[in-house]
């Protein structure tokens, strides 16, 4: 009988040992997963970011040269509100550069990176495209309005040509 006791003390113990070494393994495997996951996913987010990025100077062109003509159109082009208008659209378009000089590299892979790193990195990453989106999505609010106003005025002269 002490022969069986003793055989199954020690199966149990090489299962325990390799439960462990299993176990090890796994975690190590789970962490580079992990580790894959975020540097994957502050590519994305990079790409994304360059993306919008380099796009707002040219958007904000596009709509300092909407609201001109439409304040042109109306006879408001020396007014108070455009003036003030281009200021805010001048300190916008300075913040878009700032933007473009402090964008990421491309070229890293971040595979030397800790998860706490990578972590830290998308967190940055994403702020700073919160800044972006809210730069873009006013000035296409304000494209959209300058684009309303135009059609206003295209009825408003349809309008009076029909009158005549």
């Amino acid at each position: 009988m002490v022969d069986i006791e003793i055989l199954t003390a020690i199966v149990g113990a090489i299962t325990g040992i390799a439960g462990s070494i299993m176990g090890y393994i796994s975690l190590q495997r789970l962490s580079k997963i992990k580790s894959l996951d975020l540097r994957l996913e502050l590519k994305k987010a990079e790409t994304q970011l360059i993306l919008t990025v380099n796009d707002l100077p040219d958007l904000l062109t596009k709509a300092k040269r909407s609201r001109e003509a439409i304040s042109s159109a109306i006879g408001q082009l020396r007014s108070g509100g455009l003036k003030k208008w281009i200021q805010e659209w001048e300190t916008d378009h300075i913040s878009a550069k700032q933007m473009i000089s402090i964008l990421p590299n491309t070229d890293s892979d971040y595979t030397s990176n800790s998860q706490r790193d990578l972590e830290t990195k998308l967190i940055l990453i994403h702020q700073q495209s919160a800044k972006a989106n809210v730069l873009k999505e006013k000035y296409e609010i304000e494209l959209e309005r300058d684009e309303k106003q135009r059609d206003r005025i295209y009825a408003e002269r349809n309008r009076r040509n029909q009158k005549n």
